[in-house]
């Protein structure tokens, strides 16, 4: 389903549902923290490209979720970086407006949840925005990285 998702975003003409999903799937970021981001938040780090997870963006869920990620190989392959490249300052993605709460995470988290739904993921019982997280973990896992490095990434440590 997974795969079904990345390909639909492929085709997205919003910029959150074309890349809020490929980021997710590379970083295991949640949701809310992808969708609050600020172009000056995708930046290099000694050379290597990274992505911000800072509170002066928005709310994180608490202090190990402020993390720094590296962009992994797939999505600037997928053009990730030509998209930042192109974005004017401010949010990552303007085209999400802030909720009652002044979040965009809140917002981006419905609409896609919403839009996931519409793919084909039906059962209730499954998180449709929350899989992502589950799968860098479950792949870190096989690829032996250890423990400590996952969650990290993931802002669970």
């Amino acid at each position: 389903m997974l795969r079904h998702q990345t390909r639909a975003a492929r085709t997205a003409k919003e910029a959150h549902k074309r890349w809020v999903p490929w980021v997710c799937a590379y970083t295991g970021a949640r949701i809310a923290e992808i969708c609050q981001l600020r172009i000056e938040d995708i930046r290099q780090i000694t050379g290597i490209w990274c992505i911000a997870f800072a509170a002066e963006a928005g709310s994180l869920k608490n202090v190990n979720s402020e993390r720094v990620v590296p962009v992994h190989s797939a999505l600037m392959d997928e053009g990730f970086l030509k998209f930042v490249a192109s974005a004017r300052k401010g949010p990552l993605f303007p085209d999400l407006k802030p909720d009652r709460f002044d979040s965009r995470g809140g917002t981006g988290t419905k609409i896609l949840s919403k839009w996931i739904r519409s793919l084909g993921v039906v059962d209730k019982r499954i998180s449709p925005n929350h899989s992502w997280r589950h799968r860098i973990k479950t792949l870190g896992r096989r690829s032996e990285l250890a423990g400590d490095i996952l969650d990290a990434m993931t802002g669970h440590a």
